[in-house]
């Protein structure tokens, strides 16, 4: 069973072994920085939380140890992305910090940006070099299509700040593409690159924080949307007129 974790301020953590029935603390916190990102991935038990001053924490084979990583910045990180070996964090200014191998060096990243990146997304399938997609503060989106060592500015025709991306990869004419569901403010939106532009998938009227695919026990996985005191949940239906 993959265990559940958080992070917070302070540089909270906790983990869960039951499925959010009881949480604990890890046995070795690592910093006193509040943590503003986090991923994990099970069954590796490998955790990365990332977070103000250029906080990077790293677990390895058990959710009970974290610890300290040098991350090239001092500016605050946002998120993190992993791709089993590639890393990438983003942060404040136009920041993007990577590794290589699972979080245990990074490198900055240079881009021609300085708007608050607030998400990444990475994806990998086929052996081939992880792709990924960066979202900012002014809308802007970055591409990277070489494990993310470089990143390209592309102008998807959108304003909003940018919240949260999923990516993936799908194939066309022998050559993987990517596609992404961006969470910004008024919706959820979907955007291909073979087609470039972006389509507003579902509106919101309330704030939305984020979004995942979850399911109850037993039944199907529906996209869920976190808004102001609720969880909105799409369901598609097999019958309408």
């Amino acid at each position: 069973m993959c265990p559940y974790v958080v992070v917070g301020d302070r540089g909270t953590i906790r983990v869960s072994d039951d499925l959010g029935e009881t949480w604990h603390a890890p046995t070795s916190p690592a910093t006193a920085a509040a943590l503003r990102g986090l991923v994990a991935h099970c069954p590796f038990r490998i955790g990365i939380a990332v977070g103000d001053d250029g906080t990077v924490l790293v677990a390895s084979g058990d959710l009970e140890t974290w610890r300290a990583r040098v991350s090239g910045t001092d500016q605050r990180l946002q998120a993190v992305a992993l791709a089993r070996p590639v890393a990438v964090a983003v942060g404040d200014g136009g920041t993007i910090v990577r590794s290589g191998d699972e979080g245990e060096t990074w490198a900055p990243v240079p881009v021609d940006t300085t708007a608050d990146l607030r998400t990444v997304a990475l994806t990998s399938s086929g052996g081939g070099p992880a792709m990924g997609m960066i979202g900012a503060a002014d809308g802007a989106l970055l591409v990277s299509r070489d494990d993310g060592e470089t990143w390209d500015r592309i102008n998807p025709g959108f304003t909003p700040p940018i919240r949260q991306i999923h990516v993936g990869g799908y194939e066309v004419d022998g050559a993987t593409l990517l596609s992404a569901t961006i969470l910004a403010e008024g919706g959820l939106w979907a955007w291909h690159e073979a087609e470039g532009g972006l389509t507003r998938t579902h509106w919101l009227d309330l704030p939305a924080y984020a979004f995942t695919h979850a399911s109850a026990p037993g039944g199907p996985s529906a996209l869920t949307v976190l808004v102001d005191g609720a969880a909105v949940v799409y369901r598609y239906c097999m019958g309408c007129d």
